[in-house]
């Protein structure tokens, strides 16, 4: 099998012709079979000859001339239409063809996934498996939304590993990084990672919580007017509290958003940075990272946090002279709904946050009053940071989506399904062991927020890479947002299939039953610890590591969470130095599933949390 002809870019050429050969030797390895069949992979996008018989045949709507488009409805289109393929057999050839080059490679892996079973589950080789062939290869290949990725940040620390993610993106059908610009500015590989961004189609929003980017603090003795008044006075930071969370922090406060000078400066700045910035498709407008930490000035007051930061879009379009997408963020204080009118605008789509969450409920389920709502009701005044219930973010949607469509922001979604984060509530500690939320759950909230026209996705669900105890979540999340794939249970049983073979279903249910202890506050037994190691060590060795050493982890976890619900403050405090030196000493065998410093800090985080109780 070769690809015997390509209209391709030489770039995106290369790449492929070394993906399938790549392909071909670990098939051969695995014995896996192969047909006897040239591939052609084309973009219709591009001048080509195709014969009569193929050109019948395809049905997916060919490219108009290009063009800029206006807005940020039809900017969706044109990339949903880019990203479709179509895939033919003809005459002994497979014919792999994209609306544009994107989708050409779209198809390809597509194709190549069918034909093999081969999968990309994470990052690692260890993480490449066969699934079963499937004989359904002539097909439409096309995305559901048409922006789908993370928030990721490269660093100079983790160059291989940034590579890497970028190409599991690709083979997975991921398209769009949100990256801070701070970082972005200080990374010294971003000729490369552009380059490679481009081969994969891998689009790029920039700026994200980076405010003191645009409006340094050495600003403050020349300009304190630009910075947020708190009980009086001009400051960069200050110590601010939530009502749902018993201890104070520092934090940054908000620049004074009303203030008209500081909104020409930050104009200024931003529009220079996306002219300087050609590499950037969109650019993210979000505030200070925080809660309860903005301008005290009677200006800021009488405005709501998303009514400062959406007129502010509006005039960085307006000042850019050109249609250029401005993503905004609807979470934290920014949940209270403007009370005053809004312009209308089709430039910016803003992300609707549901941040902190246990996955008790379905965030659309019914029985969650309105009434009980305690998230973005109470600004200017302290609003709480965790929601009572998940439900509680149903509620929000509703009513933001009813706004949203009156002034023309389109709607996505910054979710964090699998986010490892320390619930200062205490509440629960579940999100720290990485098995959560339960799949079914993730795919009706996701199907349902396509349903209210979701156009962008981001998982923001660090730690990354986050493949521990395995990849189930990532190796179904993806098709979630494309046309005619398997229901989430069947990609599931093929994943544990895959990685496990006949063992997969005492697996997984080994797996179900050690995630029905992890929400509770009790040790695993003892006998259900027994039975899980005696299922793992009969998988194979790498595989086998990676679970056994989760469940020591967990072992220890558990013991750390059951000593702070009694109050054994320096039990805890001693299990999660446990935890932390468990870490460094597998980090070895870790690094290529688990950000080992990110599971490092979250101890350290917890540590400190309770060692300065104030």
């Amino acid at each position: 099998m070769i690809i015997k002809y390509s209209n391709l870019s030489d770039e995106r050429k290369i790449f492929l012709n070394k993906e399938l050969a790549d392909i071909l030797y670990l098939c051969r390895k695995n014995k896996v079979f192969v047909p006897e069949e040239d591939i052609v992979v084309i973009a219709l996008s591009n001048d080509v000859d195709i014969p009569e018989k193929v050109r019948e045949k395809i049905v997916i709507n060919q490219p108009e001339k290009e063009r800029e488009p206006e807005n940020f409805d039809l900017l969706c289109e044109s990339e949903i239409n880019s990203q479709t393929s179509q895939i033919i057999k003809h005459n002994n050839q497979i014919w792999v063809i994209g609306n544009g080059e994107i989708g050409a490679i779209y198809g390809f892996y597509q194709m190549i996934k069918n034909i093999t079973g081969i999968r990309w589950y994470g990052i690692s080789p260890f993480d490449i498996a066969f699934a079963k062939v499937s004989n359904n290869l002539e097909l439409l290949h096309k995305p559901l939304v048409a922006f789908r990725g993370f928030e990721f940040s490269p660093s100079i620390d983790s160059h291989h590993f940034n590579e890497s993610f970028l190409k599991w993106m690709v083979r997975n059908g991921w398209n769009l990084l949100d990256i801070n610009a701070i970082k972005w500015e200080n990374y010294p590989g971003k000729e490369r990672f552009i380059n490679l961004c481009r081969t994969y189609g891998i689009k790029l929003a920039i700026g994200c919580h980076a405010v003191d980017f645009f409006v340094p603090e050495q600003l403050f003795d020349q300009c304190p007017e630009f910075f947020g008044l708190r009980e009086g006075k001009r400051v960069i930071t200050e110590i601010v509290g939530s009502p749902d969370i018993k201890k104070r922090w520092k934090s940054h406060i908000q620049p004074c958003f009303t203030n008209p000078r500081l909104r020409e400066f930050l104009v200024n700045s931003i529009v220079n940075f996306i002219n300087l910035h050609p590499e950037m498709s969109i650019f993210s407008l979000w505030p200070h990272d925080g809660i309860n930490n903005w301008c005290q000035c009677d200006n800021c007051r009488k405005q709501s946090p998303y009514e400062m930061l959406y007129t502010l879009a509006i005039e960085i379009s307006e000042k850019l002279g050109r249609f250029f997408p401005i993503e905004l963020l609807c979470y934290s204080n920014m949940f209270n709904l403007p009370k005053n009118h809004l312009p209308f605008s089709n430039n910016t789509y803003t992300l609707f946050c549901p941040y902190l969450r246990h996955y008790h409920h379905n965030l659309f389920e019914e029985g969650f009053e309105k009434s009980c709502l305690t998230l973005g009701i109470h600004y200017p005044e302290p609003d709480p940071i965790n929601p009572s219930d998940d439900r509680e973010y149903g509620i929000l949607l509703k009513q933001w989506l009813e706004f949203l469509k009156d002034i023309g922001s389109r709607f996505g979604v910054f979710s964090y399904y699998q986010l490892v984060f320390h619930d200062q509530t205490e509440k629960s500690d579940r999100s720290r062991y990485l098995y959560h939320p339960e799949p079914g759950l993730v795919e009706d909230e996701i199907k349902k927020f396509i349903n209210s026209g979701m156009k962008v996705f981001y998982d923001c669900s660090p730690p990354y890479p986050g493949f521990w105890p395995d990849a189930r979540f990532y190796a179904y999340l993806s098709s979630l947002f494309w046309e005619k794939t398997l229901s989430v249970d069947k990609i599931i049983n093929e994943y544990y299939r895959a990685i496990a073979g006949e063992r997969a279903e005492v697996l997984k249910n080994i797996l179900k039953t050690i995630s029905s202890y992890l929400d509770k506050d009790v040790e695993i037994p003892r006998d259900t610890i027994e039975t899980a190691k005696s299922i793992f060590n009969c998988l194979p060795d790498t595989i086998a590591r990676r679970y056994i050493l989760w469940l020591e982890y967990v072992i220890v976890g558990k013991q750390s969470w059951i000593a702070l619900k009694k109050g054994n403050m320096q039990e805890m405090i001693n299990k999660e130095k446990q935890i932390i030196e468990f870490f460094e000493n597998n980090r070895f065998d870790l690094d290529d599933f688990i950000n080992v410093d990110y599971m490092i800090r979250y101890s350290r985080s917890v540590i400190e949390f309770y060692s300065n109780e104030s």
